[in-house]
C-alpha cells in the first residue's frame, strides 16, 4: 500500500500513530539511558494501543490523574512502575490510588491527605515528593512555580514531623521540558543529584528512586533546531551518574516527555470549501482548532509578528509542524488554512505555500503525535471533566 493510500481509505479527520516509530525512540532511550527506568509520560498521547505498547515492551507510566493510573493497570503495566504526579489531587483520587502506583505529593495539603488516609488505614504510606528546586534548567536560581513544594521549605530535618503516617522514599524534579542541549541536560542532572544527597542527609534516609521528570526534546522545526546528540548526551551522563552512583542506592527515573511519540503521530484532514476573499485564498478544513490545536495555538502566539517565549505543551516554536497536500496537483498557491468554527482564530496555517487544491482533497500535519487529540480544555490529562447544571428557578449569584 502506497503511503498516500494509508491516509485515502479512512473518513477524514483522524490522527495516525506509527508503532515503529515509538518502538525505535523507546529504544534509543534505553541506549541512552540503560540503567534507568523509562517512564512513558501518558498525558502526551493516552491512546490505548500506545499504552499497551508501551507496558509491552516494558516501560513504566508517568500517570497525571486517577484515570491515567487505571488506564496503565488496564494496559498491563505494573503498580511498581506507575507514578502518579499532578497537582491538585483529591482525597477521593488518592484513596482510590493507593496500592496502586507510587503517589508523588505536589503540596504539604497532599502531604497531609496522604498522612490521614495512612492513619485511618494504621499503616504507614511511602510518599515520593515532588520539588521546586532552588535552580533552573539554564542553572540560574529557581522561581515561584505551581508545581511541587519549594526545595528550601523542606530544607529542616523536622520537615516530615507533622506527617508521622508518611515515609518519604522518593523526589521528582521538573522544571522544563524540550530542551535539545546535552550539556544543560547533563548539568540538570548533576544538580538534581546533589538536591538528593543533601536531602537523604537531612532527613536521615535513603530514597529508593529519584526521579529526573523529562526535557529530551525532539526537532519541529529542521530549519532553526538541531536534534539533540544522544551519543554526547550518552557519554555525559555517563561520567556523572559514575561519579554519584556509589553514594546513592536509588533507582533513577526518566519521563519519556514528548520524545516516544511526538513523530510518531499525523493528522489528517479534508478540505470543505475554498474561497478567495480580497485576494486571499482561504482552505477551509474538517475540524481545525477542535480537531488539531496545536498549530492553532501557535498562530495565536505568533500573530503579532513575535516569537514569544515557549509555553508547553501549547506553543512550542513558530514552526511547529509540515503541512503536506495528500494529491498530485499541479501548480501552487499560497493558502490561510481554516476550520469551520465561527471565529477567525480557527486558522491552523497561515500564509502557507502548498499544491493547487480541490475541494475534497486531504491535508496532513506531522509532528501530532504528541499532545494532540487531547490537548484541550477537557481531554488533557485524562481529568474529571467539571458537570453542567440546569437551574429551572431564579437564584442569587
Amino acid at each position: 500500500m502506497k503511503r498516500h493510500d494509508i491516509f485515502t481509505i479512512h473518513a477524514a479527520p483522524f490522527y495516525a500513530y506509527r508503532k515503529q516509530v515509538i518502538l525505535r525512540q523507546a529504544q534509543k532511550l534505553k541506549q541512552v539511558f540503560p540503567d534507568f527506568e523509562i517512564l512513558y509520560s501518558i498525558k502526551t498521547n493516552p491512546f490505548f494501543p500506545i499504552l499497551q505498547t508501551i507496558s509491552e515492551f516494558g516501560l513504566g507510566a508517568d500517570a497525571a490523574s486517577a484515570k491515567e493510573v487505571s488506564e496503565s493497570r488496564r494496559a498491563g503495566i505494573p503498580s511498581e512502575r506507575i507514578y502518579f504526579s499532578a497537582p491538585g489531587k483529591t482525597r477521593d483520587e488518592l484513596e482510590d490510588v493507593i496500592g496502586r502506583c507510587h503517589i508523588i505529593a505536589d503540596s504539604f495539603h497532599e502531604l497531609d491527605l496522604c498522612n490521614r488516609l495512612a492513619q485511618e488505614k494504621h499503616a504507614v504510606l511511602p510518599i515520593g515528593i515532588r520539588i521546586n528546586p532552588a535552580f533552573s534548567m539554564e542553572g540560574t536560581e529557581g522561581g515561584p512555580s505551581q508545581f511541587g513544594i519549594d526545595e528550601e521549605q523542606l530544607l529542616s530535618s523536622h520537615a516530615f514531623d507533622d506527617f508521622p503516617a508518611l515515609r518519604p522514599t522518593g523526589i521528582h524534579v521538573h522544571i522544563q521540558s524540550q530542551i535539545l542541549d546535552a550539556d544543560q541536560l547533563t548539568a540538570y542532572y548533576a544538580h538534581v543529584l546533589t538536591l538528593a544527597l543533601r536531602l537523604e542527609h537531612l532527613w536521615d534516609t535513603k530514597f529508593s528512586y529519584i526521579n529526573f521528570g523529562s526535557g529530551l526534546g525532539i526537532v519541529y522545526d529542521p530549519d532553526t533546531q538541531k536534534p539533540l546528540d544522544l551519543d554526547v548526551l550518552q557519554k555525559k551522563v555517563s561520567t556523572v551518574f559514575d561519579a554519584f552512583r556509589p553514594r546513592l542506592q536509588a533507582k533513577f527515573l526518566l519521563e519519556s516527555g514528548r520524545f516516544l511519540v511526538g513523530e510518531s503521530g499525523v493528522y489528517v484532514t479534508e478540505i470543505m470549501d475554498i474561497k478567495i476573499s480580497r485576494g486571499k485564498t482561504y482552505y477551509i478544513v474538517k475540524n481545525g482548532t477542535n480537531g488539531f490545536f496545536r498549530p492553532v495555538m501557535k498562530e495565536l502566539m505568533t500573530k503579532d509578528q513575535h516569537t514569544p517565549a515557549p509555553a508547553e505543551p501549547f506553543y512550542t516554536c513558530p514552526n511547529i509542524s509540515q503541512v503536506t497536500l495528500l494529491a498530485d496537483r499541479e501548480g501552487t498557491e499560497t493558502v490561510d488554512i481554516v476550520g469551520g468554527l465561527c471565529s477567525r482564530y480557527d486558522l491552523l496555517a497561515s500564509n502557507v505555500t502548498l499544491p493547487r487544491a480541490e475541494v475534497g482533497d486531504r491535508l496532513l500535519f506531522t509532528n501530532a503525535g504528541s499532545y494532540g487529540y487531547t490537548l484541550s480544555p477537557l481531554l488533557f490529562g485524562s481529568q474529571t471533566p467539571p458537570d453542567q447544571l440546569w437551574l429551572e428557578h431564579e437564584i442569587d449569584i
